[in-house]
């Protein structure tokens, strides 16, 4: 599932979920709705595309969601994983579309590829709004000749009409493959792309990041945030960067070390730059942490939420300075069944932060 802050204290949220067609094919299909502050439905469950007539296999993945800022559309990306018949090949293309703010179809599900085979696979979207309104749309690129992993991306207007055609961000052959690409909305009005980035040579895997326009233009090209390409002890990489810009525009970028274990985090400046370089977020409770999302609180601190082990669910505080304002602490574990936490980040919806939810504990006074 995923989820998005909204604008008037609505709250959009996809997820997809599997069925039968009427001719006995498995599908599977994006829905959404909202809620507002209080929990009541302000969207209903609305299905993005219907595949109940559908003769093959077509199943459509991993969807995200991000909403506009300024009028408050709604904004969906994922892939799709089908083929035209069952005697034609997989494929795998990445799909949007657009509704207004109350759930009404802008821009009906789209195609931004047009693979025809699985020799070319385009797949793990994301897609975040600008302040204007525009969205961006990124995802991983995969050619099968070569072996190659690199990221585009794809900028829309608030209704869905194309600003920037599919442009490959990392066109870094025989350097770098690039995986799993996320967003972050800065408040100076571009967005940031972030990704992990493997070094062919080393197999090391760094978190990069570059920086969009409204207009899709590239304001800052790939740069690396970690160099483990350079470490000396254990075999650290960076996995599933996330971001959030800390008015008025330090930007907190967070990752997990998938050699220690442990979620590690920087902080860069209005202009980019790196101030606070990588700083490890000990968790003396796991040592198997990953998943890192980031948000906003109320008093301009960055929230980290984080799973382990599918159990568990641990948050941190940390301020613009890079001081620790909150150890990581438990915010939630299982019982019997699992806890499952968005790979995609998504803990920043990319809207001003909101009032948080106060905890009052009773005092109590004993005469003795």
């Amino acid at each position: 599932m995923a989820v998005s802050a909204f604008y008037r204290d609505r709250v959009p949220y996809a997820w997809e979920r599997s069925r039968t067609s009427k001719y006995g094919t498995l599908v599977t299909e994006i829905e959404f709705g909202a809620r507002n502050a209080t929990g009541t439905v302000v969207i209903p469950t609305t299905r993005v595309a219907d595949h109940a007539g559908a003769l093959d296999n077509i199943n459509d993945y991993n969807p995200t969601i991000a909403v506009d800022p300024m009028g408050g559309s709604i904004g969906l990306a994922w892939y799709r994983y089908d083929r035209a018949s069952d005697s034609d090949p997989w494929r795998y293309n990445v799909y949007y579309a657009v509704y207004d703010e109350d759930g009404n179809a802008v821009q009906p599900p789209t195609a931004l590829t047009s693979n025809t085979d699985d020799t070319v696979r385009d797949q793990s979207p994301a897609i975040e709004a600008y302040r204007d309104g525009h969205f961006a749309v990124t995802w991983e690129h995969y050619v099968s000749t070569g072996d190659i992993h690199s990221v585009y991306y794809a900028v829309l207007d608030s209704d869905g009409a194309l600003v920037k055609s599919p442009t490959e961000l990392t066109p870094n052959v025989g350097e770098w493959d690039d995986y799993d690409p996320r967003l972050a909305q800065l408040l100076d009005g571009n967005v940031m792309v972030l990704w992990e980035g493997e070094l062919l040579d080393t197999s090391d895997s760094e978190a990069v990041h570059a920086i969009l326009s409204p207009g899709g233009n590239v304001v800052r090209g790939e740069t690396a945030l970690t160099n483990y390409a350079t470490a000396t002890t254990g075999d650290p990489d960076a996995q599933n960067p996330d971001a959030v810009d800390l008015d008025p525009g330090d930007v907190v970028v967070a990752w997990t070390n998938d050699g220690t274990g442990q979620i590690e985090y920087a902080i860069l400046d209005a202009s980019y730059t790196t101030v606070v370089p990588p700083t490890v977020l000990t968790n003396t409770l796991s040592m198997n942490n990953s998943n890192v999302s980031l948000t906003e609180d109320e008093d301009g601190r960055a929230v980290l939420t984080w799973g382990n082990n599918n159990d568990t669910i641990y948050y941190a505080l940390v301020d613009r300075s890079g001081n620790v304002v909150i150890e990581p602490v438990i915010y939630r574990q299982a019982r019997n069944t699992g806890i499952y936490v968005n790979w995609k980040g998504y803990g920043n919806g990319g809207m001003e932060a909101r009032p948080q939810a106060k905890i009052y504990l009773p005092l109590v006074f004993r005469d003795y």
